[in-house]
């Protein structure tokens, strides 16, 4: 398993993935990419918009 990560990282092959809003809240929120963003709206909404606050408030110094 690890020298399949090794090769991996070796060869530099990396894909670039366009990522919608929600996603990108998803990720800032939990930390992770969630593909299923119906479930990650009703059980992270809330952490979004305060991760939002935080980010704006922020922003605004």
């Amino acid at each position: 398993m690890l020298e399949k990560l090794k090769k991996k990282a070796d060869s530099k092959q990396y894909q670039i993935t366009q990522l919608s809003v929600q996603e990108a809240d998803g990720i800032v929120a939990t930390g992770f990419h969630n593909t299923n963003i119906d479930y990650m709206k009703e059980n992270y909404s809330s952490r979004v918009k305060e991760t939002r606050s935080i980010l704006s408030k922020l922003h605004m110094k």
